[in-house]
This record gives C-alpha cells, sequence and structure tokens, in this order.
C-alpha cells in the first residue's frame, strides 16, 4: 500500500483533515446544548487553562499534525480516550492514518482508536491492517478484530493465525478467533493447537474452551470429534440471585444451547 512519505502531499492531507476535525469540535463546542455533550464545561475549561492537558482542538491538531509523527500518536490516544472521539468524523481520520501514514507507531494507535470504536464499518480497514508488514500494526489488527467481530474477518484471521511470522500476531489471532463457532473457524484454532510457540498453543486451546464450553484438552486429535456434529456451546445454567438462597422462586432453568451472536453455527 502507499504510505504517506514527508511531502507537499503529506503535508496537504492532514492538514486540510486537521482543519476539517477542528471544525467539528468547534461545532460541538459551540452548537451543543451542555447536556448533550459527551464532555463536562468543567473539564473543557479545565483543559484550556492548561490544568488537564490539550483541549479538544488541540487534540486534533497533534492527531494530524503532518511532520510529527510522535506529536500524531499522541493525538490519536488523546483523542480516542473521549467519548466523543470514537464517532465520526474522527473514526474516519483513524481509518486514513491506519491505511496510510509512514510511521507504523501512528499506524497501529489508529488501529487501536478504531477497535475502541467498535464500529463494524471500520472492520475492512483493520482486516487490512493484519497485513501490514509491521508485527506490531499487526497485532494491533487482530486485537482491534476481537473487539469489532464479524463473518468477513474469519478467513483473514484464519490465515494469519496459521501463517504470520509472529507468534505474538498468531497468538492474537487465535484469541479473536474464540468469537466464532463455524468449522473453519475451529479447524484453525485446532491446528494451532500444534503451533510451534507455547503461547499459540496455549491461546488456541482457550479460544476452543470459550468457543465450544467444553475442556478436552491440549491434544489436537481429542477436539476433531466435535466437527462430527452441530457447533454450539453447551446451556448454561442460571444463576440464582444472591438472597434466593433457598431456591424459593422455582427450579433451576437451563437455557438453550447457544451460539456466538456474531457467527451462526454452520452444520
Amino acid at each position: 500500500m502507499n504510505r504517506i512519505s514527508g511531502t507537499a502531499v503529506r503535508h496537504t492531507l492532514l492538514s486540510a483533515v486537521s482543519a476539517l476535525l477542528c471544525v467539528s469540535v468547534a461545532g460541538l463546542l459551540v452548537g451543543c446544548k451542555s447536556e448533550q455533550k459527551s464532555f463536562s464545561l468543567d473539564s473543557l475549561i479545565k483543559k484550556g487553562l492548561g490544568g488537564g492537558g490539550p483541549n479538544p482542538q488541540q487534540m486534533v491538531a497533534m492527531a494530524f499534525d503532518p511532520d510529527d509523527a510522535d506529536r500524531r500518536r499522541t493525538g490519536i490516544k488523546l483523542l480516542s480516550s473521549e467519548k466523543w472521539g470514537l464517532d465520526e468524523p474522527y473514526t474516519k481520520g483513524y481509518s486514513a492514518l491506519a491505511k496510510t501514514d509512514v510511521d507504523p507507531l501512528v499506524r497501529s494507535a489508529a488501529v487501536r482508536a478504531l477497535g475502541k470504536s467498535g464500529k463494524q464499518e471500520y472492520q475492512g480497514t483493520l482486516i487490512e491492517a493484519l497485513k501490514d508488514p509491521s508485527p506490531m500494526v499487526r497485532w494491533d489488527a487482530a486485537v482491534a478484530l476481537d473487539l469489532v467481530p464479524g463473518p468477513a474477518a474469519v478467513e483473514p484471521l484464519r490465515r494469519q493465525g496459521g501463517d504470520d511470522t509472529s507468534a505474538d500476531v498468531r497468538t492474537a489471532c487465535a484469541k479473536a478467533l474464540r468469537r466464532y463457532t463455524t468449522r473453519p473457524a475451529v479447524q484453525t484454532l485446532i491446528r494451532l493447537l500444534d503451533d510451534s510457540s507455547y503461547q499459540v498453543r496455549h491461546q488456541a486451546r482457550k479460544s476452543l474452551e470459550e468457543a465450544t464450553g467444553r475442556d478436552l484438552g491440549p491434544e489436537p486429535s481429542a477436539w476433531m470429534s466435535l466437527l462430527d456434529g452441530p457447533l454450539t456451546r453447551p446451556a448454561e445454567r442460571v444463576e440464582y440471585a444472591w438472597w434466593d438462597w433457598m431456591h424459593v422462586y422455582g427450579e433451576t432453568v437451563v437455557e438453550e444451547p447457544s451460539t456466538p451472536a456474531s457467527q451462526p453455527a454452520q452444520r
């Protein structure tokens, strides 16, 4: 993919984005009623007086500073720590930086911000980041996809979980695959029980336990039988409230077997 270089193109793009988002921040500060803001007036005054760090407009200027990668990274971190910084138009800015910034630390920060936002519309950006040249960015992308699950992420997570040169990335992919009770996902996790790295094997087993509700041990052969039938989670017993120790409100209710909301089981 093409990265932003230290040229007039980068200056123009980042300066334009920064100006646009600063206008959006100004709208938040001026156009909203105080009770509708996701940040308090007191906190804004404190920040504006220098008592609590940069104000929102300063955060935006930092996040899209065309000359300083450290300021961009810090600005993204500050913006994404605010509730309003996890909505549009800021998430669009994070997506652009995740795809194009020349600095891997900035791309990682942008990917983390998108994961924190939980917005499905940026899942494609996170999937693309799984192929980033930097293992740090790929790791952050896999972690973010654990927070933003969806069917489109299964194959990329399977591929990277099995092929990535970084054990940390393979481990993060194995964790993200816990969200899916599908044969391909379970097959990949079973295969990862034979990974050369202990941390990958350990996470694969934990993910299998979470996805299936079973603990069949560390050997792949013990898990293969799960592929013969429908992949569902076992029923879960409903817990009583602490004050209902005599179970006076009836018998224990057992829920029906279920699958993760992110992906139905495949028969």
